[in-house]
């Protein structure tokens, strides 16, 4: 399936990578895709496969450009 990611107003274009992490901090493999800006609002498209995953609730880990923190962001998969 591809997702759209839509970045948080002043995102930067460019490279990022991306994890999703589950309860007990234990993270997947880190993906890297390019975001792009379109009308005004930074995106990154991105094929995820979540087939793997139990439900519940996850973090989505995002790594900006030239940054060494990742952010993470809550994901439920139903």
């Amino acid at each position: 399936m591809l997702v759209e990611i839509r970045l948080p107003i002043g995102s930067a274009e460019g490279n990022y990578k991306f994890r999703i992490v589950d309860k007990s901090g234990k993270a997947g493999k880190p993906v890297e895709a390019r975001a792009a800006t379109e009308d005004g609002v930074t995106k990154l498209k991105v094929p995820l496969d979540t087939s793997a995953l139990s439900p519940g609730d996850y973090s989505l880990s995002i790594l900006e450009p030239n940054l060494d923190e990742w952010f993470d962001y809550p994901l439920t998969r139903r």
